[in-house]
């Protein structure tokens, strides 16, 4: 229960308490992730748990006490909003990044590290030691490169394909396109049928509930987070005909704009019930 409520708060202080400062009462923490049936036992042990791995900061305020984010969990909070709520990639130049890498067994964390890092950016498996993205991330592995200390065993390349089985091929060879896109389809069936629900509820003159709304977008939210994480954003060029990430990403961005104001009015009311400091 502790790394999933770990993550119920990531996404509580991602979504809603990053934009208001990034600090809360931890009764409103517990008031909060209580709608999400997290108890407060729960809370407090994990709270203080972040604490001491160094993603919040508790301040004592007398008998009470606040959390706020640390300089190291905003960093990591505002990479994912950027994941998240991504803004439209270029068009496609038409050539492959590589990145390909020898590391002994002695530094195989490090290895780990790298293929991890770069996962992260998009890149994708093409074989033993090499990976690849349709995008130019030259400045974001030269960052990881400086982090890992580990320019000696990685090289970076420009490659200009030739056409022998298609470079959507390619693709659906360095990433599991047929996963991602059945996870896409599974996200669509169950959050479309709500979706359609709550326009009419709302055009017919009934606004949600805010407590309602809140929790809708949480779970939104937090299922939604899975996708810029694992999905490398390819081409359309190189992506299936079929390919469902694009309604997904407009069901996410409808829906969330949707739910904001009554889910943010609940926030507000829960926040502006904290003791005075």
């Amino acid at each position: 229960m502790g790394a999933r409520t770990q993550e119920l708060i990531f996404t509580l202080y991602g979504d809603y308490l990053r934009p208001r400062g990034g600090a809360a009462w931890i009764g409103s923490l517990i008031k909060l992730l209580g709608v999400l049936d997290v108890s407060e036992p729960a809370v407090r042990a994990t709270a203080s748990r972040m604490a001491r791995k160094g993603w919040l900061q508790r301040e004592r305020h007398g008998r009470n006490s606040t959390y706020c984010l640390t300089t190291k969990a905003r960093n990591l909070l505002d990479e994912g909003a950027q994941q998240i709520f991504h803004r439209p990639l270029p068009a496609w130049d038409g050539h492959w990044y590589l990145v390909t890498y020898t590391f002994s067994d002695d530094l195989s964390s490090t290895r780990h590290q790298l293929r991890k890092q770069l996962s992260w950016l998009g890149f994708g498996q093409l074989g033993n030691g090499t990976l690849v993205s349709p995008r130019d991330r030259g400045a974001e592995v030269q960052a990881i490169l400086n982090e890992l200390n580990a320019h000696d065993y990685v090289h970076y390349f420009c490659a200009e394909p030739i056409h022998l089985n298609g470079d959507a091929s390619l693709a659906s060879r360095c990433w599991d396109l047929a996963a991602l896109s059945q996870q896409y389809n599974a996200f669509i069936q169950t959050y479309q049928p709500h979706y359609d629900q709550e326009c009419r509820q709302i055009n017919a003159g009934h606004p949600l509930a805010p407590d309602y709304a809140f929790r809708r977008r949480f779970w939104l939210v937090h299922e939604y987070r899975y996708f810029p994480f694992h999905d490398p954003y390819l081409p359309p060029e190189l992506l299936p005909a079929d390919w469902p990430g694009d309604t997904a990403v407009v069901l996410f961005q409808n829906y969330h704009k949707l739910l904001q104001k009554q889910a943010n009015a609940y926030v507000d009311m829960i926040l502006a019930s904290a003791p005075s400091i």
